[in-house]
Parts: C-alpha cells; sequence; structure tokens
C-alpha cells in the first residue's frame, strides 16, 4: 500500500477547479482521505497561487473563492520538500535539462526520486520522464 507520493499542480487543479476534476485526480484525492500523506516541492504554493489567479482573471473562478478553496488545501497532510538552496537547483537544472523538462516539472520529478515515491502527475512531458527516469507513477485503478 502507498503511504505518501508526489502531487503536483495538475492534480490539485482537479481538486480546485470543476472544469479540471476527472476520475485521475478524484482517485488521488480518495487516496489521500484513506490517509495516504502528499509531498511537493514548495514550488506548489506559488503554481497553485498562479493557477487560482488565472482561473479568477479568466472568468472560470469566483474571485472570493480562492480563500475558502486554500484554507481546504491547507489542512491536507502535507509534507514540503526541503528549503530550496543553490545545490537543489542545481540538481533540478541539471534533471530538466537531461530529460526535457521544465525547471518547475524537474522539482516534482526531482523529488519523487529522491524520496523513491510514485509521482501522481496528469502532465504529458513529466509523466514521459517519469517513465524513462524509472520513477513510479501513481496509477488510477
Amino acid at each position: 500500500m502507498v503511504t505518501a507520493i508526489v502531487v503536483d499542480a495538475s492534480v490539485v487543479a482537479g481538486w480546485l477547479l470543476e472544469d479540471e476534476s476527472n476520475a485521475y485526480t478524484e482517485h488521488v484525492a480518495e487516496q489521500v482521505q484513506s490517509g495516504v500523506r502528499l509531498l511537493a516541492p514548495n514550488l506548489l504554493l506559488w503554481e497553485v497561487s498562479n493557477l487560482l489567479l488565472t482561473a479568477e482573471k479568466r472568468g472560470r473562478l469566483d474571485g472570493s473563492l480562492a480563500g475558502p478553496l486554500l484554507a481546504k488545501l491547507a489542512v491536507l497532510p502535507w509534507e514540503w520538500d526541503k528549503p530550496a538552496h543553490f545545490s537543489v537547483m542545481d540538481e533540478t537544472i541539471e534533471l530538466g535539462r537531461s530529460r526535457g523538462l521544465t525547471a518547475y516539472d524537474a522539482a516534482y520529478l526531482r523529488l519523487a526520486q529522491e524520496r523513491s515515491l510514485p509521482l501522481a502527475t496528469q502532465d504529458k512531458a513529466l509523466l514521459a520522464a517519469a517513465r524513462a527516469a524509472g520513477v513510479v507513477l501513481f496509477e488510477s485503478e
């Protein structure tokens, strides 16, 4: 049984925006409700902030909902990656370079590799890179 997973913003988007929700994001949410811990790089906080701000600007989300949505996320069993420092940035850049990823996606892949945990993502480039790197993917049953 999986006890923890690395979750990226593509999964969290499905928890926050109705039109982003699907069977996969719901399955990950069910796992969290059953006690699975969530791990993410601190970058997730900024990605989620941008996701909500962009959704508001595009009329996909009422601005008054951002605070309550963040409050729902805050109570989940998160564990955050170690604070970023230059060596982590260098590792992330190298991983992004070698796997053809953005630094953002490479941060999730690095964490999953470092902790030997499954990665939950819907991002196609990140899925392909994780498979190529031998990282276990969190699959929907």
